[in-house]
Formats: C-alpha cells, structure tokens, sequence
C-alpha cells in the first residue's frame, strides 16, 4: 500500500481552477493523472504520451486533444522528463507533516500510559520498567518519525529521488547528517532557486554545508565572467582538431564533429 493512499481535494479550490475545463473526459483525465502521480513516491509523472494516455483511460487520438488543456495545471522538467503539480507537492508535504505529527503524539501517549502502570509496579521493579518502556518508546517514536518523513524524501518531489539521496548522503559524508527540519530548510531554498537540480549538484561538488540561492547566482555568473578567453581558445582547438581529422581521413566525419562538439559542450558547461 502506499504510503498516503488518501489524497485530499479541496473542492472550492480545485472547481475554481477547472472552471474552464468542458465536459466529463477533461475533468477525469485531470483528475486520474493526479490520482496516479499522488500514490507515486516522487509525486510526478513521466513525460510520455503512449503512458500519459493510458493514465487517462483515452486513446492516442483523444489524448492528443486533450493534452494541450489538461497538461496546462502541469509543469514539464524536461531535464529529468517529468511533470510535476506545484500545488499538489506541497500538499503531499503537508500531509507528510501532519502524519508524522500524530504519529509522534500517539506514541507520547502511549508512553505516557505505560508510565503509569509502572508506578503502580513494587519499588525494586519500578526503576527497571519505566527504563525499558521509555527506551522502546523513544526509538519506536523516533523510527516512525524518520521513515514517514526522511530528508530525502522531503526533497525528492523537487529534486528526485536519485539527487534527493545524494544531497542527503553528501551531508553525511561531510559529518554533518541531515534532519528532517533541515531538509524543509533547504527545499525553501532550492525553491527560489532558477535550476535546482544544477544547485544541488554544485552543493555537492563545491563541498557545501548547506545552500544558499545567492550563492548559486554568484558562482554561476563567475563562472560565465571568466569563461570567455576559454571559451575562444577550446573553440579554435576544435576547429584545428576537426581539421586534422578531416585531413587525414582517420575518423568519420559525422561522427568526429558530433563526438568533439559534444565534449567541448560539456566541458564549457561545467563552472570553474
């Protein structure tokens, strides 16, 4: 089952946005497609029509029309190829939030309860039982806490589940492991940021501790400030080795300019 089969609909919110929406087969594509994304651990959806169209319960044909109208609720990473719905992440962290809230009270409770039992325990057995119960109760409280809302899982719906993971294991390789509180921290901040994915691997190759939008910005725009002179001189080293290559016939030339064009691309790519 997954983890928060129940997804809430405010329903004043959701007839004020689909107002525009006509006839049964808009409304229940929309509303499948955010069924299917909410019950998925990344709360997205892949960017393929022939699934897209399946999620719908519509033919290639019909979702072909309706794409253009129900997609626009939706935004396209086209980088990791997902659509994801802003307003229905933050709502699947809000209710991860909350469950983890009530989980913890339950089981304060119930520690609370068994406290009492062991007061009415004789003297020499009193000490031994409260002990072990609140022992138990701390780490069952604080396993529940942790798997219904680890860091990873707290930034994943912006960053995926593969980043998400390696954001949290670069802070435990750097001795500094993330909280959940931490997390929630962070995501304010990648939020604002222009590429969050691109911020979250310069946190990790750059080594930091946390991350700051203004510090993306500055390296991103150093790294373009000093990036001209290079830029000439790896384009002219291009050009001379294409013309090498060319000249003595050793490489074919569709694939010689393809593979060259694509690692000088991804080198420029990378800031300094």
């Amino acid at each position: 089952m997954a983890d928060f089969p129940a997804m809430p609909v405010w329903v004043q919110r959701y007839l004020g946005d689909t107002r525009h929406l006509r006839g049964p087969a808009e409304h229940g594509a929309y509303l499948l497609l955010l069924m299917e994304s909410w019950l998925r651990p990344s709360c997205s959806l892949p960017d393929d029509d022939d699934l897209l169209a399946r999620l719908a319960c519509c033919s290639k044909e019909e979702w072909a029309e309706l794409k253009p109208i129900v997609m626009g609720f939706w935004d396209l990473d086209s980088r990791r190829k997902e659509w994801t719905q802003k307003g229905q992440r933050k709502e699947r962290l809000r209710v991860a939030e909350k469950s983890a809230k009530q989980s913890h009270r339950a089981k304060s409770g119930w520690n609370k309860r068994k406290n009492i039992n062991a007061a009415a325990m004789p003297d020499q057995l009193r000490g031994n039982a409260t002990h072990n119960h609140n022992h138990t109760d701390e780490e069952r409280t604080t396993n529940v806490v942790q798997k219904k809302i680890s860091p990873a899982s707290i930034l994943s719906p912006l960053l995926g589940e593969k980043l998400a993971g390696e954001v949290v294991e670069h802070r435990q390789r750097i001795r500094a492991p993330m909280t959940a509180k931490a997390a929630q921290l962070m995501l304010k901040e990648f939020e604002q940021c222009s590429d969050p994915p691109s911020g979250a691997e310069m946190m990790i190759v750059r080594g930091w501790r946390g991350f700051k939008n203004d510090w993306f910005e500055n390296e991103t725009a150093k790294a373009k400030g000093n990036g001209n002179g290079k830029l000439d001189r790896m384009l002219n080293m291009a050009t001379r080795v294409d013309g090498r290559t060319q000249a003595e016939g050793d490489m074919d030339r569709g694939e010689g300019a393809g593979a060259s064009e694509s690692l000088f691309s991804a080198r420029l790519a990378r800031p300094d």
